[in-house]
């Protein structure tokens, strides 16, 4: 995008890289990391000690949620990685 300027200039394009469940993020890891992964719940109280920011970002993901349109953002950008192919990258 930096060596494309006026193409780019003034546009705003949402960060993403993959929309995936829990679930799937959980399996993808294990398969990848070839370890089982653990989940762990806390009561709802628990949220009210976490720091305002960190609050903030869990009652965001819970009410709102990202909007990217992440099939759209892939078409434009193919470098984009999977979660999949993140972990794999980062075990090189």
């Amino acid at each position: 995008m930096l060596v494309d300027p006026e193409t780019y200039a003034g546009r705003h394009i949402k960060l993403a890289g993959d929309e995936l469940t829990m679930a799937q993020v959980r399996d993808t890891y294990a398969r990848v990391e070839k370890h089982r992964v653990y989940k762990a719940w806390f009561p709802s109280f628990v949220l009210y000690a976490l720091p305002y920011d960190l609050r903030s970002m869990f009652t965001f993901f819970a009410t709102k949620g990202l909007t990217a349109d992440v099939a759209a953002l892939r078409k434009e950008f193919p470098i984009m990685r999977t979660f999949e192919q993140y972990l794999r990258d980062k075990a090189e």
